[in-house]
């Protein structure tokens, strides 16, 4: 493993450490998620094209579109999967009526 390899896990465990919260994924599968709300997604020239809530997961989580996720009292369907470069699997949430 490359130096390069062992910063970017220690910073990955870092992010989970500090903003993760523990979650379950399809009812059943423990894992802990960085949950961000209002967040702006661009439209046209700049403008605010909506104002949505989301979810990344370390490497190795197997997110897909579609499936459940549950923190605490909340629960989530992950819905739109966001670009992102660090590898993290990041979605957009489309909350579930209780």
């Amino acid at each position: 493993m490359s130096a390069a390899d062992v910063a970017f896990a220690a910073s990955e465990a870092s992010i989970d450490a500090i903003f993760g919260d523990a979650g379950f994924l399809r009812g059943t599968e423990p894992v802990t998620v960085v949950l961000t709300r209002g967040v702006e997604i661009a439209g046209d020239y700049g403008s605010v094209a909506r104002v949505v809530d989301t979810a990344s997961f370390r490497l190795g989580v197997s997110a897909r579109r579609g499936d459940a996720l549950s923190v605490g009292t909340h629960q989530w369907i992950l819905d739109q999967p966001l670009p992102d470069d660090t590898g993290r699997a990041e979605f957009i949430l489309r909350a579930v009526a209780p």
